[in-house]
């Protein structure tokens, strides 16, 4: 093989992990959906970073996400928390429902997706 033959298979070798990747980790914030929170009423400035630090008073956080619109990327004002287990997610639920983050008052409840 030439160089750039060698290169090419290099290329999509890469992709094929980053893609293998992407899907295990869609894998794992879709494990078990009782570890799941919703939260709502987000401020548009809040990040999933800020979200996930923010829950992490409840317990370890494998997952946060904030929802953006498609089209303007904004913030949708809500997201999902996963945590690692179920026990977690009750305890966000109890703890940190209708707490203060980025100077809104969130709402935090049971995933239903």
């Amino acid at each position: 093989m030439n160089g750039y033959q060698e290169s090419e298979l290099e290329g999509d070798l890469k992709t094929e992990e980053v893609a293998a990747q992407e899907l295990k980790s869609d894998k794992r914030h879709q494990r078990n959906p009782a570890c799941r929170v919703y939260v709502s009423n987000l401020a548009w400035r809040t990040t999933w970073r800020g979200l996930k630090d923010h829950m992490r008073s409840a317990g370890e956080v494998t997952y946060a996400d904030v929802y953006l619109d498609k089209e303007t990327r904004r913030s949708r004002g809500c997201g999902v928390v996963e945590y690692e287990d179920e026990a977690s997610a009750q305890r966000a639920i109890r703890e940190l429902n209708e707490t203060t983050l980025d100077g809104r008052q969130i709402y935090v409840r049971e995933d239903r997706h």
